[in-house]
Protein backbone atom coordinates (compact mmCIF):
# COMPACT_ATOMS: atom_id res chain seq x y z
CA UNK A 1 0.00 0.00 0.00
CA UNK A 2 2.84 2.32 1.28
CA UNK A 3 4.64 1.79 -2.50
CA UNK A 4 1.30 2.18 -4.51
CA UNK A 5 1.12 5.42 -2.54
CA UNK A 6 4.41 6.72 -3.30
CA UNK A 7 3.98 5.84 -6.77
CA UNK A 8 0.71 7.54 -7.29
CA UNK A 9 2.34 10.43 -5.86
CA UNK A 10 5.54 10.45 -7.73
CA UNK A 11 3.63 10.15 -11.12
CA UNK A 12 1.69 13.83 -9.64
CA UNK A 13 3.15 16.90 -10.64
CA UNK A 14 2.57 18.51 -6.88
CA UNK A 15 4.44 18.11 -3.59
CA UNK A 16 2.61 16.69 -1.15
CA UNK A 17 3.76 16.83 2.79
CA UNK A 18 1.73 16.34 6.22
CA UNK A 19 3.15 18.84 9.37
CA UNK A 20 2.48 17.14 12.77
CA UNK A 21 1.04 19.73 15.23
CA UNK A 22 4.05 21.24 16.17
CA UNK A 23 4.36 21.74 12.43
CA UNK A 24 6.96 19.63 11.56
CA UNK A 25 7.36 17.81 8.55
CA UNK A 26 6.89 13.83 9.31
CA UNK A 27 5.83 13.04 5.03
CA UNK A 28 7.14 14.63 2.27
CA UNK A 29 6.60 13.29 -1.72
CA UNK A 30 8.18 15.39 -4.81
CA UNK A 31 7.03 14.87 -8.24
CA UNK A 32 9.51 12.69 -10.20
CA UNK A 33 9.52 15.78 -12.47
CA UNK A 34 10.06 18.70 -10.36
CA UNK A 35 13.17 20.20 -10.92
CA UNK A 36 14.34 22.49 -7.74
CA UNK A 37 16.00 19.72 -5.67
CA UNK A 38 13.29 19.78 -3.18
CA UNK A 39 14.14 16.06 -1.62
CA UNK A 40 12.51 14.40 0.99
CA UNK A 41 15.34 14.39 3.02
CA UNK A 42 15.75 18.16 3.23
CA UNK A 43 12.07 18.49 5.10
CA UNK A 44 11.49 15.43 7.37
CA UNK A 45 11.83 16.21 11.20
CA UNK A 46 12.65 19.29 10.44
CA UNK A 47 9.98 22.16 11.97
CA UNK A 48 8.71 24.51 9.18
CA UNK A 49 10.33 27.18 10.77
CA UNK A 50 13.45 25.77 10.47
CA UNK A 51 12.89 25.76 6.36
CA UNK A 52 15.08 28.44 4.93
CA UNK A 53 12.00 30.09 3.51
CA UNK A 54 11.59 33.87 2.48
CA UNK A 55 10.33 35.83 5.53
CA UNK A 56 7.45 36.95 3.35
CA UNK A 57 5.86 33.44 2.53
CA UNK A 58 6.96 31.83 5.96
CA UNK A 59 4.66 34.34 7.14
CA UNK A 60 1.94 33.58 5.14
CA UNK A 61 2.06 29.77 5.31
CA UNK A 62 2.39 29.97 9.38
CA UNK A 63 -0.55 32.69 9.26
CA UNK A 64 -2.75 30.10 7.44
CA UNK A 65 -1.52 27.01 9.88
CA UNK A 66 -2.22 28.94 12.62
CA UNK A 67 -5.95 29.87 11.28
CA UNK A 68 -6.28 25.93 10.48
CA UNK A 69 -5.42 25.20 13.67
CA UNK A 70 -7.74 27.46 15.14
CA UNK A 71 -10.53 26.69 13.28
CA UNK A 72 -10.23 23.14 11.57
CA UNK A 73 -11.09 24.68 8.06
CA UNK A 74 -8.70 24.14 5.56
CA UNK A 75 -7.35 26.71 3.95
CA UNK A 76 -5.34 27.99 0.97
CA UNK A 77 -1.77 29.80 0.58
CA UNK A 78 0.06 31.03 -1.91
CA UNK A 79 4.24 31.60 -1.59
CA UNK A 80 7.39 31.66 -3.07
CA UNK A 81 10.55 30.05 -2.78
CA UNK A 82 14.23 30.63 -3.70
CA UNK A 83 16.10 27.75 -4.69
CA UNK A 84 19.60 27.89 -7.24
CA UNK A 85 18.20 31.45 -7.78
CA UNK A 86 15.21 30.47 -9.22
CA UNK A 87 11.74 31.72 -8.02
CA UNK A 88 9.37 29.31 -8.25
CA UNK A 89 5.29 30.16 -6.97
CA UNK A 90 3.29 27.49 -5.39
CA UNK A 91 -0.51 27.15 -4.16
CA UNK A 92 -1.02 24.89 -1.28
CA UNK A 93 -4.34 23.49 0.10
CA UNK A 94 -3.95 22.82 3.87
CA UNK A 95 -6.32 20.41 5.23
CA UNK A 96 -6.78 19.57 8.81
CA UNK A 97 -6.66 16.02 10.31
CA UNK A 98 -7.94 15.64 13.29
CA UNK A 99 -8.67 11.27 13.68
CA UNK A 100 -4.98 10.23 13.42
CA UNK A 101 -3.21 7.05 14.52
CA UNK A 102 -1.48 8.44 17.18
CA UNK A 103 -4.24 11.00 17.70
CA UNK A 104 -2.20 14.34 17.27
CA UNK A 105 -3.61 16.12 14.69
CA UNK A 106 -1.60 16.83 11.23
CA UNK A 107 -1.95 18.93 8.40
CA UNK A 108 -2.51 17.56 4.96
CA UNK A 109 -0.46 19.99 2.43
CA UNK A 110 -1.10 19.83 -1.54
CA UNK A 111 0.74 22.33 -2.77
CA UNK A 112 0.90 22.93 -6.57
CA UNK A 113 3.56 24.81 -9.05
CA UNK A 114 1.95 27.76 -10.18
CA UNK A 115 4.83 29.98 -11.74
CA UNK A 116 3.31 29.65 -15.21
CA UNK A 117 0.04 31.18 -13.95
CA UNK A 118 1.82 34.08 -12.13
CA UNK A 119 4.08 34.84 -14.95
CA UNK A 120 0.46 35.42 -17.14
CA UNK A 121 -1.38 37.01 -14.23
CA UNK A 122 2.02 39.91 -14.40
CA UNK A 123 1.65 40.02 -18.14
CA UNK A 124 -2.11 40.49 -18.17
CA UNK A 125 -1.43 43.40 -15.17
CA UNK A 126 1.10 45.21 -17.09
CA UNK A 127 -0.70 44.88 -20.20
CA UNK A 128 -3.90 46.47 -18.54
CA UNK A 129 -2.08 49.01 -16.28
CA UNK A 130 -0.55 50.27 -19.97
CA UNK A 131 -3.86 50.10 -21.25
CA UNK A 132 -5.80 51.44 -18.29
CA UNK A 133 -3.04 54.90 -19.13
CA UNK A 134 -3.70 55.45 -22.46
CA UNK A 135 -7.38 56.84 -24.73
CA UNK A 136 -8.41 53.49 -25.27
CA UNK A 137 -11.40 51.87 -23.25
CA UNK A 138 -13.44 48.39 -23.59
CA UNK A 139 -16.25 47.40 -22.62
CA UNK A 140 -18.95 44.26 -22.90
CA UNK A 141 -22.05 44.84 -23.08
CA UNK A 142 -25.20 42.19 -23.17
CA UNK A 143 -26.68 41.32 -26.19
CA UNK A 144 -30.38 42.67 -25.77
CA UNK A 145 -32.50 45.47 -26.81
CA UNK A 146 -31.39 47.95 -24.03
CA UNK A 147 -26.96 46.55 -24.59
CA UNK A 148 -27.04 46.66 -20.81
CA UNK A 149 -23.04 47.57 -19.78
CA UNK A 150 -21.85 44.18 -18.25
CA UNK A 151 -17.74 45.49 -17.35
CA UNK A 152 -16.70 48.80 -18.52
CA UNK A 153 -12.70 49.80 -17.93
CA UNK A 154 -11.95 51.99 -15.33
CA UNK A 155 -10.35 54.18 -17.63
CA UNK A 156 -13.52 55.40 -18.90
CA UNK A 157 -13.42 58.51 -15.80
CA UNK A 158 -10.75 59.92 -18.05
CA UNK A 159 -12.67 59.57 -21.03
CA UNK A 160 -16.28 60.30 -20.48
CA UNK A 161 -15.85 61.59 -17.58
CA UNK A 162 -18.07 58.75 -15.84
CA UNK A 163 -17.22 56.39 -12.94
CA UNK A 164 -17.09 52.63 -14.49
CA UNK A 165 -19.50 52.20 -11.37
CA UNK A 166 -22.13 54.35 -12.66
CA UNK A 167 -22.46 53.13 -16.24
CA UNK A 168 -22.39 48.95 -15.03
CA UNK A 169 -26.04 47.71 -15.99
CA UNK A 170 -26.94 50.51 -17.54
CA UNK A 171 -27.58 51.03 -21.10
CA UNK A 172 -24.92 51.37 -23.38
CA UNK A 173 -27.49 52.99 -26.25
CA UNK A 174 -28.33 55.58 -23.94
CA UNK A 175 -24.83 57.10 -24.65
CA UNK A 176 -24.76 56.94 -28.08
CA UNK A 177 -26.45 59.83 -29.91
CA UNK A 178 -29.68 59.46 -30.80
CA UNK A 179 -29.02 59.94 -34.54
CA UNK A 180 -26.09 57.41 -34.58
CA UNK A 181 -28.03 54.43 -32.51
CA UNK A 182 -30.63 53.43 -35.34
CA UNK A 183 -27.76 52.95 -37.69
CA UNK A 184 -25.50 51.12 -35.09
CA UNK A 185 -28.18 48.76 -34.54
CA UNK A 186 -28.95 48.17 -37.86
CA UNK A 187 -25.04 47.32 -38.38
CA UNK A 188 -24.62 45.44 -35.53
CA UNK A 189 -27.86 42.81 -36.42
CA UNK A 190 -27.20 42.57 -40.00
CA UNK A 191 -23.50 41.59 -39.27
CA UNK A 192 -24.67 38.59 -36.70
CA UNK A 193 -26.94 37.71 -39.39
CA UNK A 194 -24.08 37.07 -41.68
CA UNK A 195 -22.06 35.71 -39.47
CA UNK A 196 -19.80 38.19 -39.24
CA UNK A 197 -18.81 38.64 -35.53
CA UNK A 198 -15.74 41.12 -35.73
CA UNK A 199 -16.30 44.25 -37.49
CA UNK A 200 -15.85 48.12 -36.74
CA UNK A 201 -18.15 51.16 -36.69
CA UNK A 202 -17.94 54.85 -35.60
CA UNK A 203 -20.68 56.90 -33.50
CA UNK A 204 -20.71 59.91 -30.96
CA UNK A 205 -20.83 59.48 -27.52
CA UNK A 206 -21.94 61.84 -24.54
CA UNK A 207 -19.71 62.28 -21.85
CA UNK A 208 -20.82 63.26 -18.36
CA UNK A 209 -20.72 67.01 -19.45
CA UNK A 210 -23.22 66.23 -21.83
CA UNK A 211 -20.85 66.76 -25.23
CA UNK A 212 -20.76 64.34 -27.86
CA UNK A 213 -17.12 62.62 -29.09
CA UNK A 214 -16.43 60.96 -31.66
CA UNK A 215 -15.74 57.66 -31.63
CA UNK A 216 -14.04 54.49 -33.41
CA UNK A 217 -15.28 50.75 -32.05
CA UNK A 218 -13.96 47.96 -32.64
CA UNK A 219 -16.83 45.31 -32.03
CA UNK A 220 -15.89 41.44 -31.17
CA UNK A 221 -18.98 39.09 -30.52
CA UNK A 222 -18.42 36.38 -27.79
CA UNK A 223 -20.68 33.40 -27.53
CA UNK A 224 -20.96 30.97 -24.26
CA UNK A 225 -20.39 27.35 -24.42
CA UNK A 226 -24.19 27.12 -26.14
CA UNK A 227 -22.86 29.54 -28.98
CA UNK A 228 -25.05 32.09 -27.65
Amino acid sequence: SEERKTSLIHSMNDLIFVLNSNFEFIEFYTSKHQNLLMEPELFLNKKITDINFPEVPLNSIMNTLNLIKETKVAQQVEYFLEINGITEWYQAMITFIDETENHNPEFLCVSRNITKLKEAENEIKIERDLFSAGPVMNLICEFSRDFKIKRISENVEQILGYDNQELISNSFLNLIHPEDSPRIIDELYENIKKSIFSFDFSYRLRNKIGEYIWFYDFVQVLKNTKGE
